[in-house]
C-alpha cells in the first residue's frame, strides 16, 4: 500500500515539491517566532525548568535547591596543574584571580 501510494507520488514532483516547501517555509516562519529576539540574536533558553515535569518531586526538589544556591544558570571549570610543577605559586595564583576575571567578563557582555 505505501508502495504504491510513493508511485502514485512520483508521477507529481511539482506538487510533491509545493507542499515540502510549504511545510519548510511553515516551520521556519514559526521557528524565527520563537527563537529570534527583536534585535535578531538567538535565543537559547538553557534553564532546567523546562526539561522537569512541573507535577514531580524532583521539580520540588529542583525549586528548593535554586533557592538554597541561587540562579542555575553557572559556569564550572576545571583546572588541572602541570605535572611537572603541581600546586606551585603561580597556580594558586591564576587560580585565585578567576573570580575576578569572570565576573569582569559577565558585566562587559
Amino acid at each position: 500500500m505505501i508502495i504504491k501510494f510513493l508511485q502514485k507520488l512520483k508521477d507529481y514532483p511539482f506538487p510533491v515539491i509545493g507542499v515540502i516547501l510549504a511545510i519548510t517555509v511553515l516551520f521556519a516562519i514559526k521557528a524565527e517566532s520563537h527563537l529570534i529576539n527583536v534585535d535578531g540574536d538567538l535565543v537559547i533558553d538553557s534553564s532546567l525548568d523546562n526539561y522537569i515535569s512541573r507535577d514531580s518531586d524532583s521539580y520540588e526538589f529542583f525549586k528548593q535547591m535554586r533557592d538554597v544556591f541561587g540562579n542555575e544558570e553557572m559556569m564550572i571549570v576545571a583546572m588541572q596543574p602541570h605535572p611537572e610543577t603541581g600546586f606551585n605559586v603561580d597556580f594558586l595564583k591564576t587560580w585565585s584571580s578567576l573570580p575576578s576575571v569572570f565576573l569582569k567578563k559577565f558585566r562587559e557582555s
